[in-house]
């Protein structure tokens, strides 16, 4: 597992929420090393990731552009963050949704409700 993702794991253990711009890029860590791990390679490779790096710099966009205009949950995002990285694959080249408290990430949204995280299941992932 990444170094930057269990150092944000050690500050949720300690009950702190996690910073925004933390959580995005963990979240996108997160989701990548899931996918590298579980999704079938010949999707991957359609998908142009092979590798942690290329992912992340395919998926930041989105998952930064997830909670524009909401109001941002620390607390919800370090439960997250803590939940991603007990994902487990479900089995036949497949990735697991994320956790429901994803959900919670992002509240009172300006432009209507809260949009759904950015799912491992986008663009392949």
């Amino acid at each position: 597992m990444n170094t930057r993702i269990l150092a944000l794991l050690g500050l949720m253990s300690m009950g702190c929420g996690v910073e925004e711009e933390a959580f995005l890029l963990g979240y996108t860590e997160s989701i990548c090393a899931h996918a590298l791990e579980c999704a079938d390679p010949a999707v991957r490779t359609f998908d142009g990731f092979l590798d942690q790096e290329t992912c992340v710099g395919l998926k930041i966009a989105s998952v930064t552009a997830w909670g524009e205009g909401c109001v941002y949950e620390s607390s919800f995002a370090a439960q997250c963050l803590d939940e991603l990285s007990n994902l487990t694959c479900p089995g036949g080249g497949d990735v697991a949704a994320p956790p429901s408290v994803c959900d919670l990430v992002y509240a009172n949204c300006t432009t209507g409700a809260p949009p759904a995280p950015v799912d491992t299941a986008d663009s392949g992932l």
